[in-house]
């Protein structure tokens, strides 16, 4: 356990409400369950997203706490806040050990999007995440080629149909067949955008697929 004075941003009320996801949960998705889980089974969500990632995980629930970090990190520019992950990761051996050795690969945003924020967030959420996964890198496989609007007000069905045909290998891109790539976004929510880039890699020969995302709402 991480003593809560080592965090360098994170202040008392963060520390007191964040709420980090542990077991039980989904075994393919990784959205928390309340009680006690009999048996190891997927969520509603999946069941209608039927996901081509093996397994995904995020480190906290985006619930006040969790919203207002990730709302820091990608509308403000605090990027500072991610120096934070190696502590976070540190508590956490499932997802280190999730993305072990992995090809770490960014959902990319919009190029006028990203022109305009200045960065793309989940760049450099897998950055961030590399340096506290042993043997992890990041590739930027990906690229979005058709600009969505923003899935905050869509419905689950609607979500998939709006990532339908966004994203693409990116020109010059090599994958490794064999090896184990991770999607690496800032929040999963139903899990289509991550699911719509598990395809991409999918059909370019990627045999084993995760998802790793700082928030799971």
């Amino acid at each position: 356990m991480v003593e809560a004075g080592a965090y360098r941003y994170v202040c008392a009320d963060c520390r007191a409400g964040w709420e980090f996801i542990e077991p039980p949960c989904c075994e393919t998705c990784g959205y928390p369950y309340a009680g006690r889980v009999e048996s190891p089974r997927s969520c509603p969500r999946c069941v209608d997203l039927q996901p081509v990632f093996e397994r995904g995980r995020a480190i906290f629930r985006y619930t006040e706490t969790g919203r207002r970090w990730v709302h820091e990190l990608k509308y403000h520019g605090g990027l500072y806040l991610l120096e934070d992950i190696p502590l976070l990761l540190k508590r956490r051996l499932e997802l280190r050990q999730l993305a072990a050795g992995a090809v770490l690969v960014p959902v990319p945003l919009y190029p006028r999007r990203e022109r305009e924020r200045g960065f793309n967030q989940s760049h450099e959420l897998a950055c961030a995440f590399a340096g506290a996964i042993p043997g992890a890198e990041v590739r930027l496989l990906l690229r979005r080629v058709r600009e969505t609007p923003t899935q905050t007000d869509l419905t689950r069905a609607q979500r998939q149909e709006n990532v339908r045909g966004a994203f693409e290998l990116a020109p010059g891109a090599v994958v490794e067949p064999g090896r184990l790539h991770v999607v690496v976004d800032d929040v999963l929510t139903t899990g289509a955008t991550v699911n719509a880039c598990a395809k991409v890699l999918r059909r370019a020969g990627v045999e084993r697929t995760r998802v790793l995302t700082l928030a799971h709402g």
